[in-house]
């Protein structure tokens, strides 16, 4: 299903480009909280048991539904967004255009049908287009690179190349991403495809560093983990009792003064997102690899100090029982390259963009031929930016001429994809998007209550167009304050939320 369209919530006066976006504004006279509550519209026919009975929702969900009088009530009802799903497109019908845009689904069985009328199948797998299909049969012939940006199906184009290697034997595989998330949507849909549970087919669903937490274990204890403000403690002692290197007092005092301005996050930061990131082993190594993404240029010689105090730091941990992300994946590295026989014959990467080199590296040690790993990485997300190469992570991951990308994008909307670009200013760039919707719109408000207003009727609006239910709804806020406000806000007017401060997202939620 493509993206609803982007609303985008602004309180000062930009300027934006009329042919792309259609720009609207608040009528004069503020409408009112309590005026926006009443205008709840009741549903175009009463529910009944009968009714529930004949479309075959659960009798759980009767008493739930059966007080439902409203559009409102009923996108936020607390039953699962599935029969909410099908009660929308019963009351609500689709016209055929609609119809018509939606995307094609591929199911295993005639029987399939049934078992989703009768509610025990809830989704089915996209199919896959001529491109897509070509990726998932190219033979094994050295590591395949799949990059593509966010909707463009290369996650799934993963799914089905597994399916490809357990029919031509390829067994053991692994099938590895990065969060448990996405682990576990994974595991399901690679259950539809393969016919059974995947371990039954010889296939692994895991994350990487799940993998790399149980060979740790295996040969040593479970890792401790030392929380970040452990870190800076232990920091700012190797600060202080580092003998740091020069010629003379009067040099190592100037670069401890420099250490010192850098700041401990700074330089906790360098330890691992730099060192301990590349799985860096000795000085020399430090010293000679590119600092991608750092921005700050470090000279020979602070890098110097900065090794002599990361080696202090280091050791101060094991002292204390702790390690880090960084230690326990290099450690696992070198617990594989030590193993005689590997544990798959295929492996596919998804996410790639998200791991760091040394849990790749750790991923090849564990395949029997390179030749069997198949990678996906989102290229407008990477955390390697800028004359970075996959072989600068390991000499045997060469893709030159086994890169390919996917450009059709199937969860914007053309309409999105263009006003994006429009605002971005980036007009040469082409748009690939499968999907057309709604031109997306740009509001002007006076306040935050109007904000919130507009959110709201918006979240509404979409649920019924999109047959969602309204908490699957998320506002996307350029700061944690603005972020509380626009949740205290949507509060006040009856809609409740959970405030995501991290992502800095409010998800709409049930009552």
């Amino acid at each position: 299903m493509p993206d609803i369209s982007i609303i985008d919530i602004v309180e000062t006066s930009v300027e934006l480009p009329t042919h792309s976006v259609e720009s609207k504004s608040f009528p004069e006279k503020e409408a009112s909280a309590q005026s926006v509550l009443n205008a709840d519209k009741p549903l175009p026919h009463r529910l009944t048991i009968d009714d529930l009975k004949r479309w075959l929702i659960p009798e759980q969900y009767w008493s739930v539904l059966l007080s439902v009088y409203t559009e409102d009530d009923l996108l936020n009802a607390p039953v699962p967004p599935h029969v909410i799903d099908r009660l929308i497109d019963i009351l609500y019908p689709r016209s055929i255009d609609e119809i018509l845009q939606q995307p094609q689904f591929l199911i295993g069985e005639a029987e399939d049908l049934d078992r989703f009328v009768a509610g025990e199948l809830t989704e089915f797998l996209l199919m896959l287009d001529p491109e897509q299909q070509r990726l998932v049969e190219t033979p094994l012939e050295g590591p395949i690179l799949v990059r593509g940006g966010s909707g463009t199906g290369k996650s799934i184009v993963a799914l089905y190349r597994v399916q490809q290697l357990v029919k031509e034997g390829q067994t053991p595989v692994l099938f590895t991403t990065f969060t448990n998330t996405l682990t576990k949507y994974s595991e399901q849909l690679l259950e539809r495809l393969l016919g059974e549970h995947p371990t039954s087919k010889g296939v692994e669903v895991n994350t990487v560093d799940a993998l790399i937490v149980r060979r740790y274990t295996q040969a040593y204890n479970q890792p401790r983990f030392a929380p970040e403000d452990t870190l800076l403690s232990i920091l700012r002692q190797a600060l202080q009792t580092t003998s740091l290197p020069g010629s003379n007092d009067s040099e190592r005092k100037r670069r401890a003064e420099v250490l010192q301005s850098l700041g401990e996050s700074y330089l906790l930061d360098e330890f691992t997102s730099v060192i301990e990131h590349w799985g860096l082993t000795k000085c020399e190594e430090y010293l000679n690899r590119p600092r991608i993404g750092r921005r700050l240029p470090l000279r020979e010689p602070i890098r110097k100090a900065i090794w002599a105090v990361y080696e202090t730091w280091k050791s101060m941990l094991h002292q204390q029982g702790w390690t880090t992300w960084g230690q326990v994946r290099q450690q696992a590295l070198e617990l594989a390259l030590q193993q005689p026989d590997p544990c798959y014959r295929a492996i596919v990467v998804d996410e790639a963009q998200d791991l760091s080199p040394v849990a790749l590296r750790y991923l090849l040690a564990c395949v029997e031929s390179p030749r069997s790993v198949y990678l996906t990485a989102d290229a407008g997300q990477s955390l390697y930016q800028r004359g970075f190469s996959w072989q600068q992570i390991d000499s045997l991951l060469k893709v030159r001429g086994r890169s390919y990308t996917l450009r059709r994008n199937y969860r914007n909307t053309a309409e999105i994809a263009a006003a994006c670009t429009a605002i971005l200013g980036d007009t040469d760039k082409e748009v690939n998007a499968v999907h057309h919707g709604s031109l997306p719109v740009v509001r002007f408000c006076r306040n935050i209550e109007e904000e919130a207003i507009a959110i709201r009727n918006f979240f509404i609006s979409a649920a019924r167009q999109w047959r969602l239910p309204a908490h699957t709804g998320a506002v996307l806020c350029h700061s944690k304050q603005v972020a509380q406000q626009i949740c205290t806000q949507l509060q006040q007017i009856g809609m409740p939320l959970s405030l995501w401060r991290r992502s800095r997202l409010i998800c709409v939620s049930r009552s």
